[in-house]
């Protein structure tokens, strides 16, 4: 297992956005971070024991972007994959696949 982690390796570990890793690093929340040199200040990499201790402590749900847990859109596309917008609220589907739900 890597050393050292990239923001959306830290984001798909903690099911969180990768937004709500880079504002943990920000505040302290992801102890340890790291940022590579490089043009604009470079990306981040956060120690991979910064993000065991917080799998096991619990991942501060206070600190989570609304955005992380709102319910997806259960609609989809006409490619056949999941739409996974935001749902509207009390509905399933997102504004775009409203029809779904009036089909069902």
């Amino acid at each position: 297992m890597a050393e050292h982690l990239t923001v959306a390796e830290t984001a798909a570990a903690l099911g969180v956005s990768i937004r709500t890793v880079r504002r943990w690093v920000k505040d302290g929340t992801l102890a340890g971070a790291v940022r590579l040199p490089g043009r604009g200040g470079g990306e981040w990499r956060i120690p991979q024991a910064t993000i065991d201790r917080l799998l096991t402590e619990g991942v501060p749900r206070s600190t989570v972007n609304p955005i992380d847990t709102a319910a997806k859109c259960q609609g989809v596309k006409a490619n056949g994959t999941r739409c996974r917008e935001l749902a509207m609220r009390g509905s399933r589907f997102c504004r775009h696949h409203q029809d779904q739900e009036e089909q069902r």
